[in-house]
């Protein structure tokens, strides 16, 4: 598996690490969570199923209800979506 990763390094890189010397890792993701906030708004997207939801700030210290929205998860023929959002697709 080493030989065959190097030669595929070398081959899309230009450059060939030595088999034997690296360490390879299967790395399998079941779920995704994304959590920011902007001007006191709480952004949520969670994958899968693929949900985005903004909390609008209420006070200082309160968000409201979650509110769906769709800024993070955009796929293709989605480039109005990203455009409306500001997002660069």
């Amino acid at each position: 598996m080493h030989s065959a990763y190097a030669r595929r390094v070398a081959d899309t890189l230009g450059w060939r690490p030595e088999p034997g010397h690296f360490h390879l890792f299967a790395v399998r993701i079941g779920s995704v969570s994304y959590l920011r906030y902007d001007g006191g708004d709480q952004y949520l997207t969670i994958w899968p199923p693929g949900r985005e939801t903004v909390r609008r700030r209420t006070t200082a210290t309160s968000v409201g209800p979650p509110e769906p929205t769709r800024q993070l998860l955009v796929g293709p023929g989605d480039d109005a979506v990203a455009s409306s959002t500001g997002r660069n697709a």
